[in-house]
């Protein structure tokens, strides 16, 4: 069965660094309760221009990127697990002054229980180019344009201005005040978008997931444009003041408005509010 819903309302380079040794740290590996005792930070600081761009990809270990009023990016390599398996992954950072890259690097065909996740801040209008297969994302305060890949992991950002396409197989995405969304999609993770204020531009907000839910929540949804689609799930649309114009039984539009949002799940529960 589909039902849709149409809501319409205003809508390389010199860089310095710092060792550090931590034992008997306890962290914890993702997708695993058992906790580490050892972990080991550096601390490398790149020149860097604002109006440059950065790449980061793991294929264990989390990514966090926050913005700074610095000309240049500091990146902290955190690596943890097991520490006789420190050896077998690396980083890789090649950086020039517009440009650069930040990996993390496993040697090939042997087991390894140990990580590198990554705190990077940056200046806030560098574009970002982020991938996870099973470390958690978290992005906040940037206004650059923000792709954001993972596996398994969760993708969270907030206090994002610039254009962001964030993509995850298995896991959740939480976007917060988050104005500008070209494309969020999940296979099987919840999607919750929460907005203090939904900026009127004239775009189109993408969210889709096929098998997971859908939360969507913004104040007044008067200056805003929705359209929800769903095959198979639930939705749970809760406005204040909607005027609903019913033209069938699986088509409800609320008129006026400027930006567009449109949502679609295919098995997945649908819930729109405002607050």
């Amino acid at each position: 069965m589909t039902f849709r819903y149409s809501i319409v309302f205003f809508v390389v380079s010199a860089c310095s660094f710092v060792s550090y040794n931590y034992s008997k740290f306890s962290v914890t590996k993702i997708g695993d309760s058992k906790a580490y005792t050892d972990q080991e930070v550096v601390e490398k600081i790149y020149p860097f221009s604002k109006t440059g761009s950065l790449t980061v990809h793991t294929t264990n270990g989390n990514i966090t990127i926050i913005s700074h009023d610095k000309k240049e990016i500091k990146v902290l390599e955190i690596k943890q697990g097991k520490k006789q398996d420190f050896d077998k992954v690396r980083s890789e950072l090649i950086f020039s002054k517009d440009h650069g890259s930040v990996m993390e690097v496993y040697q090939e065909a042997v087991s390894c229980d140990a990580a590198i996740s990554y705190e990077i801040f940056v200046p806030d209008s560098i574009a970002l180019s982020v991938q996870s297969k099973n470390g958690f994302i978290k992005i906040s305060n940037v206004t650059g344009t923000v792709t954001a890949k993972t596996t398994n992991g969760e993708i969270r950002c907030s206090d994002m201005q610039g254009a962001l396409s964030a993509h995850s197989k298995n896991g959740s995405i939480v976007l917060t005040d988050v104005n500008n969304c070209t494309g969020i999609e999940t296979y099987n993770g919840l999607i919750t978008f929460k907005a203090k204020k939904l900026n009127a531009h004239e775009r189109t907000i993408k969210i889709f997931s096929k098998n997971g839910s859908i939360v969507f929540e913004v104040p007044s949804l008067e200056k805003n444009t929705i359209e929800i689609e769903t095959h198979n799930g639930d939705i749970d649309a809760k406005v204040t003041k909607p005027k609903w114009l019913i033209n069938t039984p699986q088509q409800i539009h609320v008129l006026s408005g400027e930006a567009v949002v449109k949502i679609s799940t295919k098995n997945g529960r649908l819930s729109v509010r405002s607050f």
